[in-house]
């Protein structure tokens, strides 16, 4: 199965079931490989980019409550990387993902309409790019949005149902909008 699980393990599943530790730090997992695949290479030789193991990156967010520091390092050299290349939609994409995991910080809502701003651009360029198409379904529950974060939500859902994180959120946005036999369906399946 390929979902938006490949964005932590591009050959495999998002979590092998590690406990609730490991699936309550999923957003601070993503940015930290997410990091260790764009912008590594950007500061490190390409024999310390491949012995780099993730496995550093897990060990230092397991169990971690807030990281808020980590996303705006990780912005800032984003940030850096498209002020180089511009046109790179990985950096772009990853520069929305920590602007988003910024929901807390302070300007919070200027991170998060950069945020919406960095998906909607790498959906420009890529209609079909999965991952923001979520994440701009993410943006939109977070600002209270949810019929624009529902219709987000669906259309991922129709690529891919079998995701479990997708069908969850779309199941939990129908059932903020009050459409609870729709989402019992989804979460049955």
């Amino acid at each position: 199965q390929r979902g938006l699980g490949a964005i932590l393990q591009p050959d495999g599943p998002l979590l092998t079931d590690q406990g609730d530790a490991m699936r309550r730090c999923i957003p601070f997992l993503t940015l930290a490989v997410l990091v260790a695949t764009t912008v590594l290479p950007v500061g490190r030789t390409a024999a310390a980019r491949e012995t780099y193991a993730h496995q550093e990156y897990f060990e230092h967010y397991e169990g971690t409550a807030t990281c808020l520091g980590c996303h705006e390092d990780a912005a800032e050299a984003f940030e850096q990387v498209l002020a180089q290349a511009p046109d790179w939609r990985a950096a772009r994409f990853n520069l929305g993902l920590a602007l988003l995991n910024m929901q807390e910080d302070a300007g919070a809502e200027e991170n998060l309409e950069q945020a919406r701003s960095a998906f909607e651009a790498v959906l420009a360029d890529d209609p079909n790019h999965l991952h923001a198409r979520f994440c701009l379904g993410l943006h939109y529950q977070h600002v209270g949005d949810n019929a624009k974060a529902l219709e987000y939500f669906r259309l991922v859902h129709e690529v891919d149902p079998d995701d479990p994180h997708v069908g969850y959120k779309y199941a939990e946005t129908l059932i903020t909008l009050d459409q609870k036999e729709p989402a019992a369906k989804i979460l049955e399946a």
